[in-house]
């Protein structure tokens, strides 16, 4: 049971699709890549259980590569420890639960699935609940796709195209200073804005583009 337990973890990383890309390199740069690729994929998993048995799933990834890295001269248990080192380095760069919102400003350019934004992890995600309530999954469903974190007098981030037929979006706008925000559903061309107690946050010219191309108008929240 456990064994399938780890294999599904391991497919759900997509780690030997990595490795199989061995083939394609020289044996250093083959090393290299395979570090990297692996200890931001364990990153990218930021919950607390999971990082719990990280390098549990490495031991195993390293297990069913020998097969791979073997006839190359590579050897799979050095690799894993590189890759235990460097995750725990690039752990340091994302969020952390009871941080400082202004260290969200540094993250400007960057996705919110690279720095855990939208995550348990994540300093915001308590208001984010918070505001959202019974809608929250709804969000979060909107923003599996987003765009990176832009400023413009506040951080927002806009949600998932819309495709086809579907007028659905969302937003989110983040007053880092004030430790505020306001989030944004679109759905069926219905817009709903759940917001932080207080003076509502300027609305970036992305974000009001957004609704009016979309929008039926707007029920606040």
């Amino acid at each position: 049971m456990m064994n399938a337990v780890k294999a599904q973890t391991v497919k759900r990383w997509t780690v030997l699709p990595a490795l199989l890309l061995v083939g394609l390199l020289s044996a250093c740069d083959q090393a290299s890549q395979l570090t990297q690729q692996v200890a931001s994929s364990v990153v990218g998993i930021v919950g607390e259980e999971v990082k719990k048995q990280t390098d549990g799933v490495i031991d195993q990834v390293a297990s069913e590569a020998n097969q791979v890295l073997q006839p190359l001269g590579l050897n799979a248990s050095h690799i894993a420890s590189a890759v235990k080192a460097q995750t725990a380095q690039l752990a340091q760069q994302v969020l952390k639960v009871n941080g400082d919102w202004a260290q969200l400003t540094q993250y400007k350019g960057k996705f919110p699935q690279d720095i855990g934004l939208l995550t348990e992890v994540s300093p915001i995600m308590p208001e984010l609940k918070q505001i959202l309530g019974d809608d929250f999954n709804a969000f979060m469903k909107h923003m599996s796709a987003p765009s990176t974190l832009q400023f413009d007098r506040v951080l927002y981030v806009l949600g998932n195209k819309p495709q086809a037929g579907k007028q659905d979006s969302a937003w989110l706008l983040i007053d880092a200073e004030n430790r505020k925000l306001e989030a944004g559903l679109i759905q069926n061309g219905e817009v709903k804005v759940f917001s932080s107690k207080g003076e509502a946050l300027y609305r970036p010219a992305e974000v009001t583009q957004l609704i009016e191309k979309l929008s039926k108008g707007i029920a606040a929240k």
